[in-house]
């Protein structure tokens, strides 16, 4: 399946301990600004050489830094009340093969002590007077840097700083996004698409009169496009799906696959919702299709993600009616 991309939701609050209040993120404690915190924590994750300067989370074998443009110049940038950048970030302590996917030769053995870095944007919004901060992040597939940003935000006061606060970063579902999921079942899609359909589910070998057996496959994809100048209906399938203990998709005793995806049309824009998606009420929005059309080596770029983040924040100022 190709790469799927998506941005994550979180709220950012100080809790006053033992109440229900919450304090000011621009002015707390003796006149403090959280965005300031956020900038002194982030910042220091830049580096000024490929030689020297990557955080080593060693108990989570993980490696991250600030990432730099073609240019040389580090992808960080604070406007107003915004912190935006690029976080590369990777995993270690596994030895793979690297091979040539068009020869199948191997071209390099990655060591226990390399990482493969993943750009992943971020976006910390905190509105001046307001007890409520908002953190935008991308995910790629499966992946993110949510634990990386939270872990280093918790333990940057020493103990006994902050006895009276509490820091939260806690998944958020925008009132857009939570509505777009509920009304999944009436929505219409251009296409259905099913991952990852069980082999034994489909007859390869009959298909493909036998040039390509079914041992050949480890798994398929089946998209299904509706005819021109009609739609599938959404909530008819959302219907009929069933899920079993293993999180399987299947439509009664007919075949499983690991997920589905809608292709819907939302304010214009062509959005691909997926039934586990149901399950997250919003917190995860799918921008694969928004962000189509500029990929760079891989990867979508910074300006196509930023203007699917200004979305979600212009939302945002709506639920909460923040008018800066």
């Amino acid at each position: 399946m190709a790469q799927s991309f998506s941005l994550a939701y979180y709220l950012i609050t100080l809790n006053v301990r033992n109440t229900r209040n919450l304090a000011v993120l621009s002015d707390f404690k003796d006149g403090q600004d959280y965005l300031d915190v956020v900038d002194t924590v982030v910042s220091n994750w830049k580096y000024k050489s490929t030689r020297v300067n990557i955080e080593n989370d060693a108990k989570n074998k993980r490696v991250f830094r600030i990432k730099k443009d073609k240019n040389g110049n580090d992808m960080y940038y604070r406007e107003g009340r915004f912190l935006s950048g690029m976080i590369e970030s990777g995993d270690y302590g596994s030895e793979e093969p690297v091979v040539n996917v068009n020869t199948g030769k191997p071209t390099h053995t990655k060591t226990t002590n390399e990482s493969l870095l993943k750009p992943f944007y971020f976006l910390f919004y905190i509105p001046k007077n307001s007890v409520r901060g908002f953190l935008i992040l991308e995910r790629i597939g499966t992946a993110g840097i949510y634990t990386i940003l939270n872990d280093a935000l918790l333990n940057y006061y020493k103990d006994g700083e902050l006895l009276d606060l509490s820091l939260k970063i806690m998944p958020l579902m925008s009132d857009e996004a939570n509505k777009r999921y509920r009304q999944m079942i009436d929505y219409e899609a251009s296409q259905v698409i099913l991952h990852k359909v069980r082999k034994q589910d489909v007859n390869i070998s009959k298909m493909t009169d036998n040039n390509i057996e079914d041992h050949e496959i480890s798994y398929i994809d089946i998209a299904y496009h509706a005819p021109v100048g009609k739609k599938i209906s959404v909530g008819r399938w959302i219907n009929m799906l069933k899920k079993d203990d293993k999180g399987l998709f299947g439509v009664e005793k007919t075949g499983k696959y690991d997920d589905v995806d809608f292709v819907v049309e939302i304010n214009g824009k062509p959005k691909k919702l997926s039934a586990k998606g149901i399950d997250k009420l919003g917190t995860v929005f799918d921008i694969t299709e928004a962000v189509s059309k500029n990929i760079v080596k891989g990867y979508p770029s910074f300006a196509a993600i930023k203007k699917e983040a200004m979305d979600v924040i212009s939302d945002l100022n709506k639920q909460f009616g923040i008018t800066q």
